[in-house]
């Protein structure tokens, strides 16, 4: 008999906004492309956008940065206009340096010394208040057309800052060719457009910006923004305030997506909704504080808190959502890291990623999954032995056993996130309120409970509330009874087992009790390794 193939697990990767610390997503896209899954849509704000835009076109984690031969994707990219050929580069761009030209790369350079030199902030304001006030004392007039000279100086300064010193057209050009190579076989012809990602057959992308003119949120992607190019919604993505030049697509003028949402997790919650199988992997990058950070601020940390604070709620309500931080510190601007740490940034990051993020998205949940089967067959195998030994028909019957996950960080609601047993049911990965359900019941008070259908006044006390009505609709229409044995793990977590039948535990009293501590004994048992599991896992996806 030939068994059928396992689908494989289907992921949504989301790449968050990070400037030059977005080497750290090659890292993990690596990680994540050595697993049997499937990619099903891509997502990323700014620099993520980047990956997920090369990603989505189908560039290998080798093809974006091979570690072992500290070639890159700029290796692949032509300077030379005039080459539309793939199978040959006859000038390499190489380095971001080369990319973006000597003029905009020393623009760059010096944005980034402002960006990180509060010193100079204030020196220039402590030097300019004391010649202010030498010359109102020595010479007052002159004194004065400096004034004017000085605002005028910063309304220009201002007026630069706005609209940005860098223009992204090389960026432009660059993400052009490189998404045509894999979209049309060539490097030249129009700008490719998320119709033709799609008509290609590559997984669906979403990029995030803001419409500074409109002063919204908005999602390119080939639904929302079938027409508009690829590498114009990346370069509005990444136009990040007072670096560089803001993007105008159809009388519309957009800044960096992190802005409005750095960790774009949300852009896939209607795929979700229909394939709730799928998995989330959420790229963050951060950086290790610093032990001898004195209290103040810089223009660039005012510009990362607005731009990467709000991860949180970017993140909330996500089912199946894993998170990775990864930690990469250079600046957000240093693009010119040397192609020899930016080899060690990505084996850091894809190591980390291999130890951390495939363990708790993809390895982990197949091992307890696993363990409930075998816990479950177990307990069958008890159940069937008391009706045997009971001399009742042993006439086919049904087992199921889940974890009961209580959902962070409010702890209203409780999800059944692993189990044995529910394919094909309907209830499979409920989530049910703490308040009005058995399980609830078995978690608050911190007490195994069975119910039976045979006991009404236990068994009706559930799902009683109107607004319970679609879960009702929902509850395995055979269930019989059901079996919650609390398992503590730490101080901080505790889960509900849960064990239940479409047959009644037809025994009498002392029979009955004696199984149900016996599948209680087996449950505690044989659940003692989640307190080994990463807590993240036990406080709800």
């Amino acid at each position: 008999m030939i068994t059928p193939m396992q689908p494989k697990q289907r992921i949504y990767c989301i790449f968050e906004g990070a400037g030059a610390r977005g080497l750290g997503h090659v890292g993990a896209f690596r990680a994540l492309s050595k697993q049997d899954v499937e990619f099903v849509g891509f997502a990323g704000t700014s620099a993520g956008a980047i990956v997920a835009t090369l990603a989505a076109c189908g560039y290998s984690g080798e093809e974006l940065f091979s570690v072992a031969h500290k070639t890159n994707i700029l290796d692949r990219l032509d300077l030379d206009r005039r080459n539309s050929s793939v199978s040959s580069t006859k000038q390499p761009a190489g380095t971001p340096a080369n990319l973006f030209g000597r003029d905009s790369w020393y623009r760059l350079q010096l944005v980034r010394l402002v960006l990180k030199s509060r010193q100079i902030c204030v020196f220039l304001a402590i030097a300019g208040l004391i010649f202010l006030v030498a010359g109102l004392i020595f010479y007052p007039q002159l004194a004065l057309i400096a004034v004017l000279a000085s605002f005028a100086a910063l309304w220009l300064a201002a007026r630069m800052a706005v609209a940005g010193f860098v223009s992204l057209d090389v960026v432009k050009r660059a993400l052009d060719q490189l998404i045509a190579m894999k979209c049309r076989g060539r490097r030249d012809g129009s700008p490719p457009t998320f119709r033709d990602l799609a008509m290609a057959g590559f997984p669906p992308l979403k990029i995030v910006a803001a419409n500074i003119s409109e002063q919204e949120l908005m999602v390119f992607s080939a639904e929302t923004t079938p027409d508009a190019a690829v590498s114009d919604a990346v370069c509005a993505s990444i136009a990040i305030p007072c670096v560089f030049k803001p993007r105008r697509i159809n009388n519309n003028w957009f800044m960096d997506g992190g802005l409005v949402s750095n960790l774009p997790a949300w852009t896939f919650d209607d795929e979700r909704s229909i394939d709730r199988d799928a998995l989330t992997a959420a790229i963050e990058i951060g950086v290790t504080p610093s032990k001898n950070r004195t209290p103040g601020w810089t223009i660039g940390s005012m510009l990362g808190t607005m731009i990467f604070g709000a991860g949180l709620l970017n993140k909330r309500g996500v089912e199946r959502l894993t998170a990775e931080r990864l930690t990469v510190n250079i600046g957000l601007l240093d693009f010119d890291v040397g192609r020899e740490r930016a080899s060690e940034i990505i084996s850091e990051t894809e190591q980390y990623c291999e130890g951390s993020l495939i363990a708790r998205m993809i390895e982990l949940p197949r091992i307890i999954n696993d363990n409930c089967e075998s816990v479950s067959r177990r307990c069958h195998g008890l159940i069937s032995a008391s009706y045997a030994a009971a001399g009742l028909d042993e006439a086919e019957f049904a087992t199921r056993i889940a974890i009961a996950i209580p959902v962070a960080p409010r702890y209203r609601t409780v999800r059944l996130e692993f189990s044995s047993g529910y394919t094909d049911l309907s209830d499979e990965r409920i989530t049910l309120p703490l308040e009005r359900s058995l399980i609830g019941r078995s978690w608050n008070e911190n007490e195994t409970l069975y119910a039976s259908k045979s006991d009404p006044a236990v068994w009706n006390e559930s799902l009683t509330a109107p607004q319970d009505r679609w879960l009702r609709k929902l509850i395995w229409k055979d269930l019989n009874w059901v079996l919650c044995v609390p398992v503590k793990i730490d101080e901080q977590t505790r889960v509900i087992i849960t064990l239940d039948s479409d047959k009644a535990l037809a025994f009498n009293q002392d029979a009955q009790q004696e199984l149900l501590n016996a599948l209680e004994e087996l449950i505690l048992q044989e659940f003692q390794f989640l307190k080994n599991v990463e807590r993240e896992l036990l406080h709800g996806r």
